[in-house]
């Protein structure tokens, strides 16, 4: 899975490439950077509103005004999102479908605490960072 990602981040950066105005790499990997908050800032919709389905539309106008960002930036990032097959555009002008997988496109996972695993749970108090060895030394 991780290979099919990188393959569609590859053919984007080499389409974009091809074009007139030519991303350069740190470019590039500010806009992967925008598109991953882009898809945390819809999983936090989807936290928010309670909705188990996974997709959510997003408007360019919010999304540019709460990262700061002009919406040509963000219409980019959601363009290669859509190159990813993680983003559409939505019947509405202006708005976009995301695709919430549990991947994001750098192929990191997405953290939720349903997710998470706590190694320390169920140990005693005194002993979640420490052996026992190493209290009785202190």
């Amino acid at each position: 899975m991780y290979r099919r990602n990188f393959r569609r981040v590859i053919g984007h950066l080499k389409r974009a490439m091809r074009k007139k105005q030519q991303l350069t790499v740190e470019q590039f990997n500010q806009r992967l950077q925008l598109s991953e908050a882009i898809v945390d800032y819809g999983r936090m919709i989807q936290v928010f509103y309670h909705c188990p389905v996974p997709e959510v539309i997003v408007e360019i106008p919010e999304v540019a005004c709460r990262f700061r960002e002009s919406p040509q930036t963000i219409k980019d990032a959601l363009r290669l999102l859509r190159d990813m097959g993680r983003a559409e555009p939505a019947d509405l002008d202006g708005c976009w479908k995301l695709q919430l997988a549990p991947t994001l496109p750098s192929g990191r996972e997405g953290l939720s605490l349903g997710d998470a695993s706590l190694p320390h749970l169920g140990r005693k108090t005194n002993e979640i960072d420490y052996g026992q060895k190493d209290l009785q030394q202190h």
